[in-house]
């Protein structure tokens, strides 16, 4: 007569083990800590280094797999009915993730008025963010129980219930290689992480050596690795990705930390680190995401388009409709495409017109570097001019109409409708479009600067595009 096992019992484990990469700027909140340097600083643990906690990543994978059949076994639950509850333990175990290599900066912010366009009073703050470049060890474990297997029910599938659950551990794998998004602002191209090599091994508690392997920490026969997969796109998800070199000056505003000589400088264009931890200027999320909102609402406005305020929230996010489905990148300029320079100001006094006494003032913005070039013989030669930025937005579960919007967007943009950063009304922050792509649906499709259609099937993507907009104009 064959034992019953005890259905507590320990069936096995799998482990999911790597390095996560920050490939964006990291801010995981833990308010106000004594001091005033920020309003929002970044967690950290007792040692100063910052971290991203167990619960943060669980939360995100469990959000990635929300249509898995398996989701509450994995991750658990709480469920009422009526009177009474039903509760089941995580078969995950995540561990706080350590960063080290990491550094700490204090970011300028503020809020913006989508009305005006202009700053709102008493809205200014700083806030803490880790630069792209940290890494930190990652590990996953899940725990096989004999209660858990048992409840497993998966119709129609040829499987066993523990080849289910190691296929949901690769997938977890696979989720970390492709990255994926982690802690506050991800909408606005942060906390942007990723696994350059995953392993996953399977310890199979029925056989000893196993069980002596778990328990000295030895690796086993059953490991799996995963590798790095990048632009992996959701499905449905419509990406823009575009070129643009910048027409005049461009200034993200950051306090400076000198003044130069007599002048007082007010503002330098905001620096930071690219995705490889090298120095560039940068041009926030926040700042990309706003202008676009702004002038979104603008073209649905013109276009005469239906409930197009309530449209808007629910595409790019609101308090009463939930999570933006826009999301946007980060823009890093890298220094050597651009030059930046002491500009100096004076203050005008708009009721008389006159300069104010006490008032000169400079900004360091960056200009793109000029496409004339001097040969000996004196005469200037114009050469082709290079992109000097990438912005690169996209909209999850995308409808025909969204896409549409983001087609109007690309094309402000590349016209130089759309002024980026501050001094807009000095002529700063315009762009001209030079290239972009589009990928939706498993397609790529490739745009010139003059926003025509290059490669194969142009017919058939030109199609397309005028689907997208054709679906924005149907709704008037």
């Amino acid at each position: 007569m064959q034992e019953e096992r005890n259905k507590a019992s320990i069936r096995g484990k799998i482990t999911i083990k790597g390095v996560l990469k920050l490939e964006s700027p990291l801010r995981i909140g833990a308010g106000e800590q004594g001091t005033k340097e920020a309003d929002v600083y970044v967690l950290k643990d007792r040692d100063g280094n910052p971290i991203i906690p167990g619960s943060s990543l669980a939360g995100v994978l469990r959000a990635n797999f929300s249509h898995s059949p398996l989701v509450d076994d994995l991750f658990g639950f709480i469920h009422y009915d009526k009177k009474e509850k039903e509760v089941q333990q995580s078969a995950l175990v995540v561990s706080d993730i350590v960063l080290s290599n990491a550094e700490i900066v204090v970011r300028d912010g503020v809020s913006i008025n989508h009305e005006t366009g202009i700053a709102n009073n008493g809205a200014k703050f700083n806030y803490e963010v880790v630069n792209p470049g940290a890494e930190g060890n990652i590990c996953i474990t899940i725990t096989l129980r004999e209660n858990d297997l048992d409840n497993i029910d998966i119709i129609k599938n040829d499987l066993d219930n523990i080849d289910i659950i190691k296929n949901e551990g690769d997938k977890i794998a696979e989720l970390l290689c492709s990255g994926c998004e982690i802690g506050s602002l991800t909408t606005k191209g942060f906390g942007r992480v990723y696994c350059q090599e995953v392993k996953v091994n399977y310890y199979d508690f029925t056989r000893p050596e196993a069980v002596r392997a778990w328990l000295t920490k030895q690796p086993v026969d059953e490991e799996k690795s995963f590798k790095r997969v990048q632009n992996c796109w959701n499905e449905n998800e419509f990406v823009v990705e575009g070129e643009f070199s910048i027409n005049g000056s461009l200034l993200v505003r950051q306090t400076p930390d000198d003044v130069m000589g007599s002048v007082t400088v007010a503002a330098k264009q905001m620096e930071g680190k690219d995705k490889k931890g090298k120095d560039c200027f940068i041009i926030p999320g926040t700042s990309i995401k706003g202008v676009l909102r702004h002038k979104a609402k603008d073209i649905l406005g013109t276009l005469g388009i239906k409930d197009f305020e309530k449209k808007l929230d629910e595409l790019m996010g609101s308090s009463a409709k939930g999570k933006s489905r826009f999301w946007v990148d980060e823009v890093c300029i890298d220094k050597s495409n651009v030059i930046y320079e002491q500009q100096g100001r004076n203050k005008i006094d708009r009721f008389t017109g006159g300069t104010m006494s006490g008032h000169l003032f400079a900004d360091i913005p960056v200009w793109q570097i000029s496409p004339w070039d001097k040969h000996g013989d004196g005469a200037w030669q114009r050469k082709p001019i290079k992109p000097a930025i990438k912005i690169r937005y996209g909209i999850k579960n995308c409808k025909p109409w969204e896409a549409g919007i983001a087609l109007f967007l690309l094309k402000e943009l590349c016209l130089g409708k759309i002024a980026v950063g501050g001094g807009k009304s000095i002529g700063r922050g315009t762009l001209t479009g030079v290239g972009a792509v589009i990928h939706f649906n498993n397609e790529c499709i490739q745009l010139n600067k003059y926003g025509q259609v290059q490669g194969n099937s142009v017919a058939e993507h030109l199609s397309k595009l005028n689907d997208y907009e054709k679906a924005l104009l149907g709704d008037r």
